[in-house]
């Protein structure tokens, strides 16, 4: 399960990533955050693959209970998430876009100071500061937009789970 077990850190490494872009307000590398989705969404279709690969038996005794034990959200995630892999790899990418959400003041100075910028903001007294936002990223889904690190994390607690079951199902092959 070595070669499993590095797809999986891979998966995570790419996802803490992405976790840390976002909780910034300024970014000096704007694409950086698309490239560490592409690297995810391809990590996260290979653990499963290198599985399969390095326990084929056990695989494929093991995949078909676990897919059926799931939730039907839960299945439509793995496809919904084998798709955005397939855009990312195989056609013209994911389609990424954002929206603002509104911060404190605090919130976004301390962020600012966090990432060395050093801001102040003036407005006349008994006035209220300009609101602050920062970026939150999304996939378009149907219409609606999904939120990337929510969907991505209940993507990676899946692939992490199903890796425990199939670990405990087949403890000869444990890491």
């Amino acid at each position: 399960m070595h070669a499993t077990q590095i797809k999986l850190a891979e998966m995570a490494f790419f996802f803490q990533k992405m976790e840390a872009i976002e909780s910034k307000i300024f970014s000096p590398e704007p694409q950086a955050f698309g490239f560490y989705l592409s690297a995810f969404l391809s990590a996260g279709r290979s653990v499963t693959l290198v599985l399969q690969k390095e326990h084929k038996k056990e695989y494929a005794r093991w995949f078909p209970s676990w897919l059926a034990s799931i939730t039907d959200e839960q299945r439509a995630l793995l496809e919904y998430f084998n798709n955005l892999r397939v855009d990312t790899i195989h056609k013209l990418g994911v389609d990424l876009s954002h929206r603002r959400v509104e911060i404190s003041t605090n919130e976004y100075l301390m962020a600012a100071s966090q990432e060395g910028a050093n801001i102040q903001i003036w407005h006349p007294i008994g006035v209220p500061a300009p609101p602050q936002q920062k970026l939150v990223r999304t996939l378009a889904d149907g219409g609606s937009d999904r939120e990337v690190l929510v969907a991505c994390r209940s993507y990676l607690e899946l692939i992490s789970n199903g890796i425990g079951l199939f670990t405990e199902a087949n403890a000869s092959v444990a890491p």
